[in-house]
């Protein structure tokens, strides 16, 4: 099937927006081609870097979690605590800014309260080297104390382990050497990842994780919106916008980031998940959901929050975290 040329540059700007693509980014004549033969089809408002739709075969939500906080005394949380008096930063209160393990208990809660639940959350844990103390850095290393104790709560409970990489990972290409430090040190390969702030850059970070030999990526949605950021109700394999190839990597989105309950109301954040979990329902899709310990912390009302969308997703009908 031949495309014109204006419908041509039109696929090409949908295409750049699914993939975030910068302005200049070069777009493959095979993937303008398959996102034709997607339109025609007539299945999808919407275009997405998604391939075959038959990928979807079961309604689910995978409960996801990313640790970014081990230690209340890292550098960054005292700056934290200082923006709390001056802006509208939510953060710890003083008693709990000493409180050494505070972050680690969360954790703890968190993973019994889900095994009460009856599910078993993923756990993105990030593999720095060393302890970073930067704005965007996740806040620990891998050979401080806390860190040996997370890893040894997480595999008491037989967690789902995955990569929550560093900030400038996919720009400095430095995902394989992560995962490789994070399989080494749990003994256990990496199959799942996150970025942290999900800054990432689909065009370069879907190969690099192909490389690395890790087969989902669960870090492709909104950071303070409820919704599928590329429109698609359910996970796909992406292509590559270069070479037009089919990946061999399954990407998840993710509809919801516990962020947003600190950015709207309440009301109207549930109000999007069901409208959003809906349209997953009707085209039996995947997505995954995203909740900070430490978030739990700060803003005890979460707790409260998950419970409640747990209730929805098995009122709805949706399997909860479906082995990988």
């Amino acid at each position: 099937m031949k495309t014109s040329s204006s419908s041509s540059s039109q696929l090409e700007q949908i295409i750049r927006e699914s993939f975030l693509l910068n302005p200049n980014y070069p777009v493959s004549p095979a993937l303008i081609q398959c996102y034709e033969e997607a339109k025609n089809s007539g299945k999808f408002s919407k275009m997405s870097s998604f391939t075959k739709a038959e990928h979807n075969d079961e309604f689910a939500i995978h409960i996801t979690h990313d640790i970014d906080w081990l230690s209340p005394f890292h550098p960054y949380s005292f700056l934290n605590y200082a923006r709390s008096f001056v802006s509208n930063h939510s953060w710890l209160k003083g008693n709990q800014l000493l409180d050494g393990s505070i972050f680690l208990r969360s954790i703890e809660q968190l993973l019994q309260l889900e095994k009460e639940l009856g599910i078993q959350g993923i756990f993105c844990v990030g593999a720095s080297n060393r302890l970073q103390i930067g704005r965007f850095d996740i806040r620990y290393g891998i050979n401080q104390k806390l860190f040996t104790e997370l890893i040894q709560l997480l595999q008491s409970f037989n967690s789902v382990i995955g990569l929550h990489s560093s900030y400038e990972a996919d720009k400095k290409k430095t995902i394989t050497r992560e995962s490789a430090v994070l399989a080494k040190t749990i003994k256990h390969p990496i199959s799942i990842h996150r970025s942290h702030f999900l800054n990432f850059q689909p065009q370069s970070l879907y190969p690099q994780l192909v490389a690395a030999n890790i087969k989902f990526d669960l870090g492709f949605g909104y950071a303070r919106t409820v919704g599928l950021r590329n429109g698609f109700p359910g996970k796909y394999k992406p292509v590559d916008s270069l070479s037009g190839e089919v990946l061999d990597l399954t990407v998840i989105p993710l509809i919801l980031l516990d962020n947003v309950f600190f950015t709207k109301p309440y009301h109207e954040v549930m109000q999007d998940f069901r409208q959003t979990l809906e349209q997953l329902k009707q085209y039996k899709g995947s997505a995954c959901i995203l909740f900070h310990p430490e978030n739990m912390i700060i803003k005890p009302q979460l707790w409260n929050y998950f419970e409640e969308i747990i209730h929805i997703c098995k009122e709805e009908g949706a399997k909860l975290n479906p082995p990988l």
